[in-house]
């Protein structure tokens, strides 16, 4: 305790209203003149907003390349061996039925909007743009963007003839023709020159089982396994191993090969539905020459059929191929689809438009934000580990404990949020 007479201890008032004025301009700075533009500019150019999605731009690409697999459902059930080669035009819109006001509440509406895009009309526009339809009247005289140059449809059945729970996946291969590029409201998707392969999606109806068994692997312990893997082997390549699921390799021999194929069915085999193989094509295309560009597109199963002639093309052509695919499910063993991102994507070329260097691929694989259709075959059935599929174990390991099912994809993931496409006849679907 201090000792001693008490002090006062009261500022002079001189010092106290020092003190007050000091403080009231620190909280309120004196008027200054406006800033000049000089500087605001260079505020502006010291304090730049945040960066837009890097993939925005290609993101609002993607409904033209849905449309492109959804055309490759309408492919005729009848294979041709030489062209003309036309779509059978059905579009996919929902047919009216008979629940008169109930109609689109339970089935969706007619058309299906993604970014104010109508897909019906659109759909019409991508399938002129190929070469399919007639151009409207208007259009009478304009130029020819594209042509049909192959399409068929592999079944199940040992003379590829149509029938019920035996369809495989259907595809078609279009050629932009040159001068011509795809062009939609002021965006070019395809160049002039280049080329557009398509695989379609599971099928609603009566494929939907048969494709859902063979190769979306539902019913992986029913069977074949839908599990089990083989080595696709591209010609001339001495390089890495790309492991594939059986089933699904099988269906890529019947496109590439042809159909009579010389192992399946045998040649003896009267074929009521011939296909034309797609090696011959593109050979007839000059893909032999190298340096091609073509982009690949597909829609879940057609996806996987799309990763896997993705890198045939890349490799056995040395092409430059594009992978556009939505919602695909998988088509390479976890190994091998880290090997094929460490040799064939050209990460250079990720998250644009652009072609990659000869004999790579520029990846972009879409999927929706609430959809388990990414991750099939090995979601179906979520059943723990089958008995008779002791390649889940190895490849993906038992529901719920899937540690490895995020590696059979090769690519990143691109969002596309709530997107609606009408895939099933009623609406359904993503």
């Amino acid at each position: 305790r201090l000792s001693g007479p008490r002090t006062n201890t009261r500022l002079p008032r001189s010092i106290f209203l020092r003190r007050r004025i000091i403080t009231r301009a620190m909280m309120y700075p004196p008027n200054t003149p406006k800033p000049s533009m000089a500087y605001v500019a260079e505020q502006r150019k010291a304090n730049q907003p945040p960066l837009q999605d890097p993939y925005e731009d290609i993101r609002s690409h993607a409904p033209f390349w849905m449309l492109q697999s959804k055309l490759s459902i309408s492919v005729p059930d009848k294979n041709k061996k030489d062209g003309p080669f036309t779509l059978d035009n059905s579009y996919y819109e929902r047919p009216d039925t008979c629940l008169g006001k109930c109609q689109e509440k339970i089935c969706g509406p007619k058309e299906y909007p993604y970014n104010k895009v109508d897909f019906v009309p659109v759909l019409k526009q991508v399938d002129q743009a190929n070469g399919g339809n007639p151009p409207p009247p208007a259009l009478v005289g304009a130029p020819v963007f594209g042509k049909y140059i192959t399409m068929g449809s592999v079944f199940a059945t040992a003379n590829n003839a149509s029938a019920a729970n035996a369809l495989e996946d259907r595809f078609f291969l279009v050629k932009v023709e040159d001068g011509s590029s795809y062009c939609i409201g002021g965006v070019t998707f395809a160049p002039a020159g280049s080329y557009i392969f398509s695989f379609s999606a599971t099928e609603p109806g009566a494929g939907a089982f048969g494709e859902g068994v063979e190769q979306d692997g539902i019913c992986g312990c029913i069977g074949e396994d839908g599990w089990a893997a083989e080595e696709l082997k591209p010609l001339g390549c001495d390089g890495p191993k790309y492991c594939v699921y059986t089933n699904q390799l099988k269906v890529h021999a019947k496109m590439f090969n042809g159909i009579p194929d010389p192992d399946d069915p045998p040649v003896d085999t009267v074929v009521s539905n011939p296909l034309k193989g797609l090696k011959k094509v593109l050979e007839e295309c000059h893909f032999k020459d190298g340096g091609k560009e073509i982009t690949i597109v597909g829609w879940s199963l057609g996806g996987a059929q799309a990763q896997i002639a993705a890198v045939r093309i890349a490799v056995e052509y040395n092409a430059k191929v594009r992978l556009i695919t939505i919602d695909s499910i998988l088509a390479f063993t976890p190994d091998s689809a880290e090997v094929i991102a460490d040799n064939l994507i050209d990460n250079d070329a990720f998250g644009t438009d652009k072609f990659p260097q000869e004999g790579k691929i520029n990846a972009q694989r879409w999927v929706e934000d609430d959809s388990p259709a990414s991750i099939a075959p090995f979601v179906w059935p979520m059943m723990g580990c089958c008995p008779f599929s002791p390649n889940k174990t190895k490849y993906a390991g038992c529901y719920p404990f899937m540690s490895r099912v995020g590696h059979g994809h090769f690519s990143k993931a691109l969002i596309l949020s709530g997107y609606h496409a009408g895939l099933l006849p009623c609406g359904g679907g993503t």
